[in-house]
């Protein structure tokens, strides 16, 4: 966690849009499967949009407002913080707490994948040339839905911490450090909340794919 307090480990407008890719592509990733997705898109194709076009019109529409909703948070941080750095330079130096929230997303979206897996790859690994006729899977406990819940959270709160120490390393006053974060928190709170409802949707098959 310490790693991503460090100064240059986001240096641009390009890598701040590639740390937000990493959480929109999660999010559309699980989102695509919600029953609320199928409606959505079985609505829009009944209106004569053409299917192929749908799914990538989304990803990137949705990538745009994520990243405009960071980088207007970045400029209410630095209203808010009444400081002489730029809006660019907040928006890249708290870039790195956002990959917290995408680290436990992608635990949360693809870990019960990996354990429902492990059996299958063993079989595979085991007889690459002659896989077996099924391929087993492992039942997994109700108890495991928890543990995505934990990781979305523990991302959360990681990120919190990051952006703490990000804005005490960057602003000179306490206060000015405290009030540079409101606008940043609520947005991490906004992609945390988002995180939550997919993962708490019933996963179902995309349509039209």
């Amino acid at each position: 966690g310490s790693a991503l307090t460090e100064t240059r480990l986001v240096d641009g407008w390009d890598e701040v849009g590639f740390v937000i890719a990493l959480l929109w592509g999660t999010t559309f990733d699980g989102l695509v499967l919600t029953p609320a997705w199928e409606t959505f898109a079985r609505g829009v194709v009944a209106l004569g949009v053409p299917s192929g076009f749908l799914y990538p019109a989304c990803l990137v529409a949705g990538f745009g407002f994520f990243f405009g909703v960071y980088r207007l948070a970045a400029r209410r941080s630095r209203a808010s913080a009444r400081t002489y750095r730029s809006a660019s330079e907040i928006a890249r130096r708290f870039a790195p707490s956002l990959l917290a929230i995408a680290a436990g997303y992608h635990l949360a979206h693809y870990f019960d994948y990996f354990l429902s897996l492990v059996p299958s790859l063993l079989v595979v690994a085991t007889s690459p040339l002659s896989p077996p006729a099924t391929v087993p899977q492992l039942v997994l406990p109700g108890w495991v839905g928890g543990l995505a819940l934990a990781s979305v959270l523990g991302g959360h709160l990681l990120a919190i911490w990051v952006a703490h120490a990000a804005a005490y390393d960057l602003f000179p006053g306490r206060l000015q450090a405290i009030r540079s974060q409101y606008a940043l928190t609520a947005v991490m709170i906004f992609y945390t909340a988002v995180s939550l409802w997919v993962i708490s949707q019933p996963a179902g098959t995309p349509p039209f794919v």
